[in-house]
């Protein structure tokens, strides 16, 4: 585990799943990952409680955590909220991982040099182009630091700037 300052978050999303709303209490221990096969958001991160998914963090917080590269979270709910008007949960993550994105459910037959492992490339008749790929300076064809490689997707190379920006760059302009 990384050294991270713990938070708390709200749980996204929760009305949308099915939640064991009667095993959940305070202290329950629950799990974020980072969701490789979202087509919605490449740096989304799941709530999972007993192994069943029950939402996800907040969008703007995932990101934050993904850019620094922890993949897993660990923590026990804070906070269950329950009215007239909904259900809610509010999580306190206190443990933190990098590069545990792989179990023997992944496909890592697809490797190269810095690569750490690509998320179930062929998923039925769909091909997820999404792979992972150790932090490793980037450089544009003509030799300039470019910044971090975060991760490739669709052609395109996600690249942390110094500034923290992501930035994406078409492949074939790049060195990594």
């Amino acid at each position: 585990m990384e050294n991270f300052p713990a938070f708390i978050s709200p749980v996204n999303g929760i009305t949308f799943f099915e939640v064991p709303k009667d095993d959940i209490s305070q202290g329950s221990l629950i799990i974020a990952e980072r969701d490789l096969n979202n087509k919605y958001d490449p740096f989304a991160f799941k709530i999972i409680f007993n192994n069943l998914q029950i939402g996800y963090l907040p969008k703007d917080l995932a990101k934050k955590i993904a850019l620094k590269g922890f993949n897993n979270l660990r923590g026990k709910v804070e906070q269950v909220l329950q009215s007239d008007l909904g259900y809610g949960l509010r999580v306190k993550f206190t443990e933190f991982e990098k590069n545990a994105l792989f179990d023997s459910s992944h496909d890592t037959s697809s490797t190269k040099e810095g690569m750490v492992g690509s998320i179930s490339l062929n998923q039925g008749n769909e091909v997820n182009p999404f792979l992972v790929v150790k932090a490793k300076e980037v450089k544009s064809k003509s030799g300039r630091t470019l910044g971090t490689f975060l991760y490739l997707k669709d052609g395109k190379v996600a690249i942390e700037n110094v500034d923290g920006q992501v930035i994406n760059f078409p492949q074939e302009l790049v060195i990594y």
